[in-house]
This record gives C-alpha cells, sequence and structure tokens, in this order.
C-alpha cells in the first residue's frame, strides 16, 4: 500500500512485462490499479517457459482492455504482438544509464589503467541456458515440434543461419514454418525456440570473438576462457559489472565490440551508455542505428551471421575522439529518465 498508493497511479504506471504477473491480494497487478498501465516487454519474457502460459493469457486480456499497453526496445517483437494486440504497442528503445557518470569532457589520460583499448561484456556460460552448449542441427534433431523430414530439418538451420536471414530467431523459424503469433505459444513450440535462440546468441558471439583474435581485447562476462585461454590478447574479467557502473567502464576504453540480444531493429542500452562515456561502438547489424541521429555515425555494424569486425574495430581506433558536447548530447537526451519523462509526458 505505502508503495503503491491508488491516487499516485492515475496517470501511467510503467514496469517490464515480469509484473503482469505479480500480484496483489491474489489479484495480478493491473487488476488491483485502475490506472493506465504500459508493459516493456524484453525477449527473455517471451522465452519464460515456466510462465508463458501466463504470458499467453495476458497477450489475450490486453487486447480487450483500454488499460494494458505495450513497449518494446525491438521492433521485429512489436511487429508479432501486433498480431494479437494491434495499435496497442509503441516502440520504446533502450537509453542509458548516466546516474553515477560525472558529466563534463571525456580525459582518458584521468582514466584507470586498462590492458586494451577494445572492451566486450556478454556471456557464453551455461547461464544462457540449458540448450545453449548444443549446435542448431542438434536442437533441431532433439526438440523439433514439427515433426520435419531430415532435408526440412537442414533447411530450417540453413535458413537460420543465412546471412539475408532475420538475426531474430523468433521471427527466422516463424517465417520459416510460416507460424502465426497465438501459435508460437504451443510449449514445445516455444521451449524449440528458446533453444534455438541461446544457441545462436553463443554460437554468434564465438565467432566474432575468434575473428578478432588478432587484437588486444579486454572480455568482461562468464564462459570465454574455456574457449579462448590460449589467446594471449585477450585479457579475462569474469566478473559481473552493475550495470550504474558502466559509464565509468565504458569511459576507460575507445570502443566497445558488442552483440545485439538477437535483434534486427533494437539494441541493448550498453550502446547509449557506451558513446555517452564517449566510448565508440562496433555492434552487429541493426535497423535502429540511424534513430540515434548526429550519434549514429558512432556506430559501424557487422554482420551476426558471418561476422569478421576486424575493419569496422580499426577504422574506429583510428577515429577522431568522440565530441565532448556530443557525448554531453547524448547523455542528456538518451538517459533513462528522460526517455520515461517523455512517455509520460506524451500520455498528458
Amino acid at each position: 500500500k505505502r508503495g503503491f498508493p491508488d491516487r499516485r497511479l492515475t496517470r501511467l504506471l510503467h514496469f517490464t512485462v515480469e509484473w503482469a504477473l505479480v500480484k496483489i491480494k491474489n489479484m495480478q497487478i493491473y487488476e488491483y490499479f485502475s490506472a493506465k498501465f504500459y508493459f516493456w516487454v524484453l525477449d527473455p519474457i517471451i522465452y519464460d517457459l515456466a510462465r508463458f502460459p501466463e504470458v499467453w493469457s495476458f497477450f489475450q486480456r490486453a487486447r480487450n482492455s483500454d488499460r494494458l499497453y505495450f513497449l518494446f526496445p525491438d521492433r521485429s517483437y512489436q511487429a508479432l504482438a501486433q498480431e494479437i494486440v494491434g495499435d496497442k504497442c509503441a516502440y520504446f528503445p533502450f537509453a542509458g544509464d548516466f546516474r553515477e557518470f560525472a558529466v563534463g569532457p571525456i580525459n582518458r589520460s584521468e582514466a584507470l589503467r586498462k590492458s586494451s583499448s577494445i572492451v566486450l561484456l556478454a556471456n557464453v556460460g551455461q547461464e544462457l541456458s540449458e540448450f545453449a552448449s548444443l549446435s542448431c542441427h542438434e536442437i533441431v534433431a532433439k526438440l523439433d515440434p514439427f515433426g520435419l523430414d531430415a532435408r526440412r530439418k537442414a533447411s530450417l538451420v540453413e535458413y537460420v543461419q543465412h546471412e539475408d536471414t532475420y538475426s531474430n530467431v523468433m521471427m527466422a523459424v516463424r517465417n520459416f514454418m510460416s507460424l502465426q503469433f497465438r501459435e508460437l505459444f504451443n510449449e514445445r513450440i516455444m521451449r524449440f525456440l528458446s533453444a534455438i535462440d541461446s544457441s545462436e546468441k553463443r554460437r554468434r558471439r564465438l565467432m566474432v570473438v575468434d575473428s578478432v583474435r588478432s587484437m588486444k581485447v579486454d572480455i568482461f562476462g562468464s564462459g570465454w576462457q574455456q574457449h579462448f585461454g590460449d589467446c594471449a590478447k585477450f585479457t579475462f574479467y569474469p566478473t559481473n559489472i552493475r550495470h550504474d557502473c558502466l559509464p565509468d567502464i565504458f569511459n576507460r576504453y575507445d570502443v566497445l565490440l558488442d552483440f545485439s540480444p538477437n535483434w534486427d531493429h533494437g539494441f541493448n542500452d550498453r550502446v547509449i551508455t557506451s558513446l555517452g562515456a564517449g566510448c565508440r561502438v562496433v555492434t552487429t547489424r541493426n535497423g535502429a542505428v540511424p534513430e540515434l541521429g548526429a550519434a549514429a555515425g558512432l556506430v559501424t555494424c557487422y554482420s551476426a551471421h558471418d561476422p569478421a569486425p576486424v575493419p569496422e574495430i580499426e577504422a574506429a581506433l583510428n577515429a577522431a575522439p568522440i565530441d565532448a558536447e556530443l557525448a554531453s548530447l547524448i547523455r542528456n537526451g538518451q538517459d533513462w529518465k528522460v526517455r520515461t519523462r517523455f512517455l509520460l509526458n506524451d500520455e498528458t
């Protein structure tokens, strides 16, 4: 009650979609309050195998509600959901978190010591999924929910991994099988999609890092040493980093080597946070880059399916430092508080 007084919720509540499943007095949160709700939908909640029946029920209920709306940081997932809930979906891309970052000129001479000019933050360990270590071929053979013959199984793998196919694995499988959005919310199909997505995340990330063995890179995250422990150019930091510490981390480096989370039009918040800290970004092919406006030129892309980003990284390393005024504009215009405030004001 003290945390959610009803009188303060007359305009808007903005949560991740996981909050949709929270209950108060045996009622789901959006039933307990009369306020308008925008739920932010990320791909992990779609792949939450333990609760996907509840998520599907929530999507169906939202279709007939005048209070429930959805925000998506990726346009391909938004397009899927629109088939069920129509125009009650909005594109709401990731912003950055600069709460603890000292606003001012970038001064790398005062940065902490580093062993490289390139930083990478990601995991390839078991936490991706119990299926992450399996190949796409193995997953299709083991979990195929469609009863495909050997030729179609091979064709599906080839399609998912083809250069011209969606990076979004859910969209790729959906298109190959000509599935409706509602058909994706089948237990066997959802488990299949989750497994392939995790496997492809791992495979693509390993391909990227393998392709930059000639470069010095500081790698933060789990699972990397077992694959690249023999590479003297890499320095490993198998640790998690708090989001509010990311600006200070990026301020030590010139280039962030990044992966979009198997999305085609939307990237993670590391991109914005990195740019605001004066660190250029090299990431997987992504249609959302032009939306960064003046900062779009600070991001270069490579293929998620056949990655070879060394030329893009070298160009970023040789480019002029990010202008301090532009970095300040990014911090002031792309911060989470600014984005959320804009959404709230847009509703009034």
